[in-house]
């Protein structure tokens, strides 16, 4: 039987850099810890705004750090920010940023151009040049939908911060003077779509390393949430970020030291 915080919650809803993953390396005992979740029956989504991966390519990563789940446990900012245009109608895109994402948009019907595109989504990844920030530019200025895969600026590496999707999305903003859609956290949209399919009864708490998209976004959300963090206690932070508990590691969930 699942002991003590492991027990009190039917859904995990998992930030992947931070919490599973410190950029390509796994942390092993959260794994362990997701493992052991499984086996006690627990329903487990990842929920990441990391855009720069697909599902599938996420569930490999996994499955070669020795955690299977299936690709619809697998909730990422490109896939929502994909998803989101194919519920509204959009059948052209183009993607700046993120080849996660440029996979995810043709898996829902959306044809990638760079020729008048009716949206562009920013995201982030090494590969970005200035002249994908000016083919942005031009098309949200021509009137294409802006969407934005997630708003933060940074993200965790084992040796720093990296530069995020939303530091992009920042400058786009500012020399357009048009905000973008969100799709990923602390925005209500990936939330809605990772408990689309839940029972209305189920507990499920937010896991995640940062207070303003992990624990904003689950308390938007109405949802419980849990800060990995050893850093930061509950003191430090606004209410609208403020998590139910914190953690120093997901293996907290069961009580280790």
């Amino acid at each position: 039987m699942l002991p003590v915080l492991a027990d009190q919650f039917d859904v995990f809803l998992l930030d992947l850099d931070g919490v599973l993953y410190l950029s390509d390396e796994p942390i092993l005992e959260a794994i362990d810890a997701v493992t052991r979740l499984l086996a006690g029956g627990k329903t487990i989504r990842i929920l990441t705004n990391n855009p720069r991966l697909s599902r599938v390519a996420l569930q490999q990563r996994f499955a070669r750090a020795g955690l299977t789940l299936p690709v619809s446990a697998i909730v990422t900012a490109g896939w929502a920010a994909a998803h989101f245009l194919s519920q509204h109608g959009i059948t052209r895109a183009d993607v700046v940023g993120s080849a996660g994402t440029r996979e995810a948009l043709p898996s829902e019907g959306i044809t990638l151009t760079s020729t008048a595109p009716e949206a562009v989504v920013v995201g982030a990844d090494r590969s970005t040049t200035y002249l994908d920030l000016q083919r942005a530019m031009d098309h949200i200025l021509q009137g294409a939908q802006f969407v934005g895969t997630n708003p933060d600026t940074s993200f965790p590496t084992p040796t720093g911060r990296g530069l995020g999707a939303g530091a992009i999305l920042q400058a786009l903003e500012a020399a357009t003077g048009i905000a973008p859609t969100i799709a990923g956290k602390p925005e209500p949209l990936i939330f809605e779509m990772a408990c689309a399919d839940l029972p209305p009864d189920a507990r499920v708490v937010m896991v995640g390393d940062n207070p303003n998209t992990d624990i904003r976004g689950a308390r938007r959300a109405g949802l419980s949430s849990i800060l990995i963090r050893t850093d930061t206690t509950p003191e430090d932070l606004p209410p609208e970020r403020t998590p139910d508990v914190v953690l120093p590691s997901l293996a907290r969930l069961f009580g280790h030291p």
